[in-house]
């Protein structure tokens, strides 16, 4: 429970830091992330920003590979929603920004041998930060982000006598290609 109130803490702190330059952008931005389409899922992001701050949602799927979930016996498949609130620190529309997220998955898990399969749906909140960077092609931006996510019912699962090994917190990074209207 301490851990919890010392990420909420950090998050709400870093959030309400006031800056010397506000920006002034009012637009929005559709986005997709490459990596969800490599692991043969979708992702794809609507939001708007309005001063120095961004409201966004987020849908995405994917197949989570072995390598990185490190359960050889297990498949897994994340189906979620995300909102994020995202803080941008300079003059420009682009540029760090920093924010907390909140989230809820459909985690689909399958047992490889017995093709056994267990649904769970999971909540999260972290914090995530990145840059948008726009690249000089008219409106669009590209925007490699990075975050820690707190699984909050993020306990392992069984399935035919193995155990798909879970841990509430994760780390994760991704980048994503957007384009902006109104700007």
């Amino acid at each position: 429970m301490r851990f919890r109130s010392s990420f909420l803490a950090i998050i709400l702190f870093v959030c309400a830091v006031p800056t010397s330059a506000q920006p002034e952008a009012h637009h929005v931005d559709l986005e997709v992330e490459p990596l969800a389409y490599t692991f043969g899922g979708a992702g794809g992001h609507v939001a708007v920003q309005a001063g120095a701050w961004k409201y966004e949602v987020e849908v995405f799927s994917l197949e989570i590979p072995r390598s990185l979930h490190g359960n050889d016996r297990f498949s897994a498949s994340p189906f979620g929603a995300e909102l994020h609130f995202e803080r941008f620190f300079g003059e420009s529309p682009g540029g760090f920004y920093v924010g907390p997220e909140v989230g809820i998955v459909r985690l689909d898990v399958t047992h490889r041998s017995s093709q056994t399969s267990e649904r769970h749906l999971r909540y999260s909140a972290g914090v995530r930060g990145g840059y948008q960077w726009y690249i000089g092609l008219g409106n669009l931006y590209v925007s490699p982000v990075v975050g820690l996510s707190y699984t909050l019912n993020g306990e392992s699962i069984s399935i035919g006598g193995d155990t798909f090994e879970s841990t509430p917190l994760g780390p994760w990074g991704t980048v994503g290609i957007g384009w902006s209207f109104g700007r």
